[in-house]
């Protein structure tokens, strides 16, 4: 009996360790990398002291082992590496369990506010260059990204809701993680850290924010062109573009360590990305929008203990956002 029992846990023992090597090894099959890229040789502009060569144009992107029934895409601004996408790429894996692929599209621009059509449509051309190779819906995508990623994700989806894509591409859904939506906000932020100089990463990149909104938008004071590039803006007319989001699926994860900021960065409400995103749930709930959510965190991004920022995805729970976006 006694040997019985000890042969049933060694057997039990080997079905799990094997188990468990399956399913690694079709994890590992599936989140099989192809990529497509071109090199561009131009330099990025962004000041007349700063420049920045562009990276690779293209996209990377994960298959689930049987055919895509859609597509979770990160509007990225260089080519990918795990090390580049590090919290983004706990999307892979909850992903392809559903029978999607991920895409990391690559814009090439180290700065990239998809400021004009050429930008959307160059945006448009890679990614309906993936969704047709890889024959993924094009009416079954979400849209991600995280600060000036999620803006692009924003500007594309209104490109793509104007009918201005040529791809015919219409997303199904939105999820945004701390991006600023509200650009005459954003200025008044980035000039506030350039004026108090408290920290030197926030002036720093103040220093060449600054001069590309004021070279491709102008000074806020023309604020036509801010109420037009701006996904959401709360001193503009009935809150701007927000409109064209009325009938999509979207959601706005944040995690306003309120004290984080002002402790590190010299920040307040008025210069945090979650004034944008709460405005802008808020507006569109108000227009009848009921599949608009923001999901506020607490303590909950990646290695909070060691001070890290909650300008991050780390917060965003993948598996549910899967599933939320397959609801729709």
């Amino acid at each position: 009996m006694l040997r019985a029992i000890q042969f049933y846990k060694s057997f039990r023992a080997t079905i799990i360790i094997m188990v468990g090597l399956i399913s690694f090894c079709i994890h590992a099959a599936a989140q099989k990398e192809n990529r497509s890229y071109r090199a561009d040789r131009q330099i990025q502009y962004l000041t007349k002291e700063l420049s920045v060569p562009h990276d690779s144009v293209g996209y990377s992107i994960f298959l689930p082992t049987a055919p895509p029934v859609g597509a979770v895409v990160f509007f990225g601004n260089t080519a990918y590496t795990k090390d580049n996408y590090a919290d983004e790429s706990d999307m892979i894996i909850p992903a392809l369990q559903k029978q999607l692929a991920v895409i990391f599209l690559s814009s090439g621009k180290i700065i990239d506010f998809y400021f004009h059509d050429t930008d959307l449509k160059r945006a448009d051309s890679i990614l309906n260059l993936a969704t047709t190779h890889h024959q993924i819906p094009k009416n079954r995508l979400l849209l991600c990204g995280l600060s000036l990623a999620g803006t692009r994700a924003m500007r594309y989806a209104m490109y793509c809701m104007d009918h201005r894509a040529n791809s015919k591409i219409m997303p199904r859904a939105i999820a945004i993680s701390d991006a600023p939506l509200d650009m005459i906000r954003f200025w008044g932020e980035e000039s506030f850290a350039l004026e108090v100089q408290h920290n030197q990463m926030s002036a720093g990149e103040a220093r060449f924010v600054l001069p590309l909104l004021e070279k491709h938008l102008g000074k806020p004071q023309n604020t036509r062109s801010y109420f037009s590039y701006s996904p959401f803006c709360y001193s503009a007319p009935k809150g701007g573009n927000i409109h064209k989001f009325k009938n999509i699926a979207i959601r706005a994860y944040h995690e306003p360590d309120i004290n984080w900021w002002i402790q590190n960065r010299g920040k307040d409400y008025y210069s945090m990305n979650s004034l944008d995103m709460a405005a802008m749930i808020n507006r569109l709930q108000l227009l009848g929008n009921k599949k608009a959510e923001l999901v506020t965190t607490v303590s909950k991004r990646k290695n909070i203990a060691q001070g890290v920022t909650p300008h991050t995805w780390s917060f965003v729970d993948n598996e549910p956002l899967v599933t939320w976006f397959l609801q729709q």
